[in-house]
């Protein structure tokens, strides 16, 4: 899916009612990109870094919901 796809699937959801949604594209990387453990074949450096970012903002953003 591009960006487009899936910024069109949060604003149909939030119109539905849902929750606050937010979506963060991480340049270069692949959809799957939280599947990245190493650049090789399949993975490159931008979804290895994408998924090291991703990893640390849900982190932060769990921490500001339990304090």
């Amino acid at each position: 899916y591009t960006a487009g796809h899936c910024d069109k699937r949060i604003q149909n959801a939030v119109q539905l009612g849902s929750n606050q949604m937010s979506m963060v594209v991480y340049g270069g990387a692949q959809h799957s990109f939280d599947n990245a453990r190493a650049v090789d074949a399949a993975w490159t450096q931008a979804d290895v870094d994408a998924k090291a970012k991703a990893d640390a903002f849900v982190m932060q953003r769990l921490e500001s919901y339990f304090k």
